[in-house]
C-alpha cells in the first residue's frame, strides 16, 4: 500500500505563503518572487485570492492572470 502525501493547498493561506517565501533562500531563478513582494501580495488579496490553491488556479486561468498582471502595472 502506497499512500500519496501532499500539502492541502487550500489550507495554506496567502499571507502564510508570503511569510514562507520571505523566510527562505530561493534559487537564483526564483528570487524574482521576492521582488515587490508586499505590493504583489496586496494585489493578489485584492482580487479575492485567499489561499495557495486559488493562486495556482488563477495563474492557470488566462483572464485572471491578466487581471493580476494589469493591476501590478
Amino acid at each position: 500500500m502506497c499512500e500519496t502525501y501532499h500539502i492541502p493547498l487550500g489550507e495554506v493561506k496567502i499571507d502564510e505563503y508570503k511569510k514562507i517565501l520571505e523566510s527562505k533562500d530561493l534559487l537564483p531563478g526564483r528570487k524574482v518572487l521576492k521582488e515587490n513582494i508586499n505590493d504583489t501580495f496586496l494585489i493578489i488579496r485584492s482580487v479575492g485570492i485567499d489561499n495557495l490553491e486559488e493562486l495556482i488556479e488563477a495563474l492557470k486561468n488566462k483572464k485572471k492572470w491578466k487581471t493580476l498582471h494589469l493591476k501590478q502595472g
